[in-house]
């Protein structure tokens, strides 16, 4: 066999060795929980008057509860759980734990102010939507 007939037929098996094939996992793991939770409550925070941000309280069918603490424009900023810990959220990383207490105490560590006074407003309304200040 001449190399002038080989040389193709090489090209097409260096073809075939370059094929890859990718595989996605499904979003939920096996054995994980998923947990569903319904806005139970909604407070403003506010700082001599002026809103702040918001907390959310979620709770779940399991009666496990927690609060999300979200800026004026709605983005979470951290969660404090049910037994009082606060967690700001940081960006690619993990979340940083700002201390225990009451969920008023939470709420002004993780939007970086002293004290806050939270006001309750109605619980339908869209956590996401922005603040009127």
């Amino acid at each position: 066999m001449r190399q002038s007939q080989l040389l193709p037929g090489l090209a097409l098996l260096g073809l075939a060795a370059c094929v890859t094939t990718s595989r996605t996992a499904p979003a939920q793991e096996p054995g994980e929980v998923i947990w569903r939770s319904d806005v139970a409550a909604v407070w403003e925070a506010r700082v001599r008057g002026a809103a702040v941000g918001r907390v959310v309280r979620l709770g779940s069918s399991e009666g496990e509860r927690y609060f999300v603490v979200q800026n004026v424009h709605g983005q979470d900023l951290g969660l404090i759980d049910g037994q009082g810990r606060a967690w700001r959220a940081r960006p690619h990383a993990e979340h940083e734990a700002v201390g225990t207490g009451t969920v008023a105490d939470g709420a002004a560590r993780i939007l970086g102010e002293e004290t806050v006074e939270l006001i309750e407003v109605a619980a339908e309304a869209p956590s996401r939507a922005p603040l009127r200040p």
